[in-house]
């Protein structure tokens, strides 16, 4: 008798876990969730939500309200590509990069332009991966190399800062800097976060390095089983949110992770890691971006692409069929929202403070 209740016992518990699994999977696979608490609390939120996305034919920068609502076409163009967008500190202007030319012509550059699209214009010729001072005076940004190649994220040659009062543009210090992505200045633009590809002689890492000197060390490596890039630092510089993926086969997790970045000893350390969103592969979820007053991330949600002879979904300018943009609580975990549902390659979000600068309190 007892081993009969034991076998039925253990019966019951595979059915659940196997009920579990493909709960979870439905979840990662099909209808995206709704976090209804997230979606009251984001109603009134101040800021807009910037990203990119694929449609009718070419990439387009659009915007919506915080909770997912008022859904627009920002930029409307069909001859370009308009990509990456990167709003000012205070809100009143955007920076992006556009893929202009085709084959051996074709040229990524940095433009600028108002909060409503207007005031367009080129700033850098051949360059990527604008990243804001706090101040909102200076644009850094990477090299680019010109050509067929203005998807492949490690096409790029230096760093350099460009003064949106003089049109001046200067060289960072250290000429190393270059095969990296995600660039990210803290606060007080001392440091710089990055994903490395190699730069600096760091292969696939999270790093860290300094904005008016030499020195440079590794937040996080990428290890056999275990990867994390893309870095975003949350408004007042004590935490960076990040892509991570962890594990292997049926159990890998793919997701955006929260930790405290520590300056106590002179170089910045990462403390208290933590998931905030995760999925089963092949779902993956990346492009973190933290909320002016550090209470939200952004972040994309989508399938990989399958076939290894294809660039990565999550990369720049790469169609993503199935991709969303998501909302979560920084603060909680696995507590999110789907903002877009028409999986149209919607990457890259970006938060739009209001233009008034009339932002919460910072938290992070």
């Amino acid at each position: 008798m007892v081993r009969q209740h034991l076998r039925r016992f253990v019966g019951t518990l595979a059915c659940a876990c196997v009920l579990v699994l493909v709960c979870d999977w439905a979840m990662a696979d099909g209808p995206l969730p709704k976090c209804d608490d997230l979606v009251r609390t984001l109603k009134n939120y101040p800021s807009k939500v910037l990203w990119e996305s694929y449609q009718d034919g070419n990439w387009d920068l659009w915007v919506m309200d915080a909770d997912g609502s008022n859904k627009r076409n920002l930029t409307q163009t069909k001859d370009v590509d308009e990509m990456y967008p990167k709003a000012s500190p205070d809100g009143t202007r955007i920076a992006f990069v556009i893929d202009e030319g085709q084959g051996a012509k074709r040229v990524r550059s940095i433009y600028l332009m108002d909060r409503d699209g207007s005031n367009r214009r080129k700033i850098v010729e051949c360059g990527r991966q604008p990243c804001w001072s706090s101040d909102g005076k200076t644009i850094a940004y990477l090299k680019g190399i010109p050509g067929a190649r203005t998807s492949v994220y490690t096409a790029n040659k230096g760093l350099y800062f460009h003064d949106l009062q003089t049109g001046k543009h200067t060289p960072h210090i250290n000429k190393d800097v270059k095969k990296m992505l995600c660039i990210g200045l803290t606060p007080d633009s001392k440091w710089f976060v990055a994903s490395a590809i190699g730069g600096l002689g760091y292969g696939h890492s999270i790093i860290a390095f300094e904005a008016g000197g030499m020195k440079h060390c590794e937040l996080v490596r990428a290890e056999n089983k275990f990867w994390q890039c893309r870095p975003d630092i949350s408004p007042r510089g004590r935490k960076i949110a990040f892509a991570k993926a962890q594990g292997e086969g049926p159990n890998k997790m793919l997701g955006i992770a929260v930790a405290d970045l520590d300056f106590s000893s002179g170089m910045p350390r990462l403390r208290n890691e933590r998931w905030v969103v995760d999925a089963l592969d092949p779902i993956e979820v990346y492009h973190a971006d933290w909320s002016p007053d550090g209470k939200y991330l952004l972040c994309s949600r989508g399938p990989k692409e399958k076939s290894k002879m294809k660039t990565a979904a999550y990369v720049i300018g790469i169609q993503a069929k199935g991709w969303d943009i998501c909302v979560a609580d920084a603060n909680g975990y696995h507590k999110w929202h789907a903002l877009t549902d028409n999986g149209m390659s919607n990457k890259e979000p970006e938060w739009l403070p209001p233009a008034s600068d009339g932002q919460a309190t910072l938290t992070k």
